[in-house]
């Protein structure tokens, strides 16, 4: 409803009113159920080819991290890296044969990529289940919703994701990739250990 009435607006008005009609647009604030959202404060995520970019140049550097990401027997750990209004990036160490549980990402879009070792990708599409592997190298793209697990192999690996706008909360599902179990939030506090559930945590 707001789109068409601010495009109605500059369309028949000229370019004094669609110049009016852009300062209204930057100082409105949209009120629901006591729910204020600034409209100039909106992020739209930044797009994949970008946050490839990112994770590609980051898994470059990863092994300098390394000494931040603790190794716990068994456990995936994991370092947020980098932290922005617009995007975060994280480190994760995988065991061999860790892995999360099908989950999606809330309302952040994504990519990974692996840094070393393997790792299996399960992806679930209108219940369909997809399996593919990803070596060093490879980038996953994760759109919004998108529900995946991911699974190390038989020997530890690196991979680091990146999540645009920053990851905020995590959904759980069952086994079939369909029904919800959960949402649980993310805990983003500077420090290397990632909460038992939270990252890859992850699953496109």
């Amino acid at each position: 409803m707001i789109g068409p009435c601010f495009g109605c607006c500059i369309s028949t008005s000229g370019v004094a009113s669609a110049s009016a009609a852009l300062t209204l647009v930057e100082r409105t604030a949209v009120t629901t159920n006591s729910l204020v959202v600034d409209l100039a404060t909106i992020r739209p995520p930044i797009a994949h080819t970008a946050l490839a970019d990112i994770a590609t140049g980051l898994a470059q550097s990863a092994r300098r991290w390394l000494p931040l990401l603790p190794a716990l027997d068994g456990q995936r750990t994991g370092l947020r890296m980098i932290g922005t209004p617009d995007y975060d990036a994280w480190l994760l160490r995988w065991p061999p044969g860790t892995a999360v549980s099908p989950h999606d990402h809330g309302d952040s879009v994504g990519v990974f990529t692996v840094v070393t070792g393997q790792l299996t990708e399960v992806r679930w599409e209108h219940a369909r289940r997809r399996t593919r592997q990803v070596r060093p190298g490879h980038v996953i793209s994760l759109g919004r919703g998108v529900v995946h697990d991911v699974i190390a192999g038989t020997t530890a690996s690196l991979s680091v994701h990146v999540y645009s706008p920053p990851l905020e909360v995590m959904g759980y599902y069952a086994d079939g990739g369909v029904r919800l179990l959960d949402r649980q939030p993310v805990d983003r506090t500077d420090g290397p250990v990632l909460p038992p559930r939270a990252l890859h945590p992850s699953s496109p």
